[in-house]
């Protein structure tokens, strides 16, 4: 006779986990092969959930479980394969079901609580979580090598239910069980982890989930004030278009090439990597990175795509050209201010760190000045391509923030440098920081890091040999561990005044030199160095070399004299809640990395955006900020100086 409730079970129970098996390891192989880049710390969430939930199911598969509670003793029959080898085998799979149902738990938790903390900080990377699921992993862990202590003598067990039990059939049955839990605290423990948990473990899930709700809630407020039009120019967003060739092999520290061809369509759809940099002066580090990083990034829209004659502006990250990158930026904030003002935004990768900044006096094997290099290429790549992207290559300003400023400037001011204004016309220099260092010190740090990776030779040539073999990563880590041990900024960072910029013996003369003048653009907050990520490197302004210290300039006649030659606006500003540091005016512009500081619906934060926003359009069409100053107390905190 045909025992319908025990079949009903087992199919049901071989169904549900049969595809609970088959769903899981798909998973699992997306998680590791298929994961978009911009999910790929989640995706080790994901591959924890995904590996719980196959083992969990392949372990009730396994075991086919039936619980029996006979007052202070807990038995087990296995109507699963496991019968078939042992009851022991039946047991442990069953603790390891158990286990990982408890780890399930946790992971829950840890997911709601990633995803809460990403609203507000840069996503931990991948070896941060990989250590956390670890530490939540411990007590699941605990509770399997413990409950297998549980396991009381079979024969027993067995006796005690058809005592218990006279009237169940336990002919032919394969039973576990524990005889007294009160008395095992590997069982009581496998009890209270299983349950004590649950109640407080989903309450805080909901408040997680309520505050994530609210959260993007306030930021769905603010993009549904797009316009249509806004909105529809985050289709024209052309990511990771390569504007020179992998400067990987025997091209690492080498002149930029040209770019390698592609056959059909080049997928433009998703930020290419960050370029090398682990500086411990920054916590927002892409989430991947690589050599292979030479990509320039359009904003452009319809309009502009139609009539290919929109102005462009050419951005270059700061970070003293030792770390940060265009990809941690947000999309929104820059279609705001550029694309729905007809203004091709272009955002600029460039090499950085040990990769950009080894000196061994021989510009012929080993450049110096890499990043501008590198720049310069963009540039070229810019003015050949612009019309396709819908832009003028005769109205291209260059814009930079921090280190990027500097340059910017330091471009303008170049006679070696696009002398004739083919490149670029307009410069603006957000908050540009000094950043040029003695030759002699980045030659010491470049011998120190060569020792490290043990490829002192006997002439340069050989030395680079070596240094290109060496692994990216490799390298990196020497880096890190000099810049974790330095006073300066980065060992490996900042400007030489040397090619391309000026000549060897006579940049101090070029200076002075008349170039063509150039629109100039400049402007900082008025608290520009009161940030705390600098305190562990109390002297590093000591080994900043400024930029008139450099030129022998000894007072402020001397440099407004240089400033002369072309037309130039200087602003300072207060920015609103008290955030006048040296990264709060680029919010405004990119938007902040990673996360969303400012608060859009908030009248100081969105008046002072507005403002940058005009200011820096209006500039780069026309060459005047032509602000429109207003009664508003954010406005009257502008301080323009109109200076000829």
């Amino acid at each position: 006779m045909i025992d319908w409730p025990l079949t009903i079970f087992e199919v049901w129970h071989y169904t549900v986990n049969t595809i609970g098996i088959f769903s899981n390891a798909l998973l699992i192989c997306l998680c590791i092969f298929k994961t978009p880049r911009v999910i790929r710390s989640y995706a080790v969430l994901m591959l924890n959930f995904a590996i719980s939930d196959f083992g969990a199911c392949i372990t009730d598969l396994f075991v086919g479980q039936r619980l029996i509670p006979a007052g202070i003793a807990l038995a087990y029959i296995s109507n699963g394969p496991c019968k078939y080898i042992s009851g022991t085998a039946c047991y442990v799979g069953y603790s390891l079901m158990l286990h990982f149902l408890a780890h399930s738990l946790w992971s829950l938790l840890l997911s709601f609580a990633y995803r809460y903390y990403i609203l507000f900080h840069s996503s931990p990377s991948r070896t941060t979580l990989m250590l956390i699921i670890c530490f939540i992993y411990t007590p699941s862990f605990f509770q399997w090598t413990t409950f297998l202590m549980a396991n009381d003598d079979q024969a027993k067990v067995e006796t005690y239910l058809r005592d218990r039990f006279p009237d169940y059939d336990f002919d032919n049955k394969t039973i576990t069980g524990t005889l007294n839990i009160l008395k095992s605290w590997q069982a009581m423990f496998t009890i209270l982890h299983m349950t004590l948990p649950v109640t407080p473990v989903y309450c805080t899930i909901l408040i997680l989930r309520k505050k994530i709700i609210k959260e993007l809630a306030s930021v769905a407020g603010t993009m549904a004030k797009m316009s249509h039009a806004t909105k529809n120019m985050h289709k024209q967003l052309l990511r990771k278009v390569p504007y020179a060739a992998p400067p990987i092999g025997d091209l690492r520290f080498a002149y930029p090439q040209p770019p390698i061809k592609w056959n059909g369509v080049w997928d433009a759809t998703e930020f290419g990597p960050g370029c090398m940099e682990n500086s411990s002066s920054t916590k927002n580090h892409p989430e991947v990175i690589s050599e292979d990083c030479l990509f320039l990034n359009f904003y452009t829209n319809d309009y502009c795509l139609k009539h290919k004659n929109c102005s462009a502006v050419f951005y270059i990250h700061g970070g003293a050209m030792a770390f940060d990158s265009p990809v941690v930026f947000r999309d929104n904030r820059m279609v705001e201010n550029f694309p729905s003002k007809d203004v091709i935004m272009i955002l600029a990768a460039y090499r950085l760190n040990v990769f950009s900044h080894l000196v061994f006096g021989d510009d012929s094997v080993v450049p110096r000045n890499l990043p501008i290099y590198d720049i310069l290429y963009g540039l070229e790549f810019v003015n050949h391509e612009l019309r396709n992207f819908g832009g003028n290559p005769n109205s291209v300003t260059v814009f930079g923030h921090s280190s990027g400023g500097n340059l910017a400037l330091a471009m303008a001011f170049s006679k070696n440098i696009d002398p004739e204004q083919r490149l670029f016309q307009r410069v603006i220099g957000m908050s540009p920081s000094s950043g040029s260092y003695t030759l002699e010190k980045k030659q010491n740090n470049t011998n120190i890091i060569v020792e490290m990776a043990n490829c002192t030779r006997s002439n340069v040539p050989e030395i680079v040999d070596c240094m290109r073999k060496v692994d990216a990563f490799e390298l990196l880590r020497y880096s890190r561990i000099m810049d974790d041990h330095s006073n300066e900024l980065n060992p490996f960072t900042g400007i030489f005044w040397t090619p391309p910029l000026f000549s060897f013996s006579s940049f101090m003369e070029q200076l002075q030199q008349d170039v063509k003048p150039r629109d100039i653009l400049l402007g900082n907050t008025d608290r520009e160095y009161d940030f705390p990520q600098f305190d562990k490197k109390d002297d590093w302004r000591d080994n900043d070399v400024t930029m008139s210290e450099e030129f022998g300039y000894k007072n402020q006649k001397d440099i407004q004299r240089i400033f002369e030659r072309d037309l130039v606006y200087l602003y300072s500003i207060t920015v609103p809640k008290g955030r006048s540091t040296h990264n709060a005016d680029r919010q405004y512009i990119l938007g902040y990395p990673f996360r969303n500081e400012i608060n859009w619906t908030d009248a100081d934060d969105y008046t002072t955006g507005q403002f940058y926003a005009q200011l820096y359009a209006n500039f780069i069409k026309t060459g005047k900020p032509e602000l429109q100053v207003t009664s508003n107390t954010i406005c009257e905190n502008w301080t323009l100086l109109f200076h000829t």
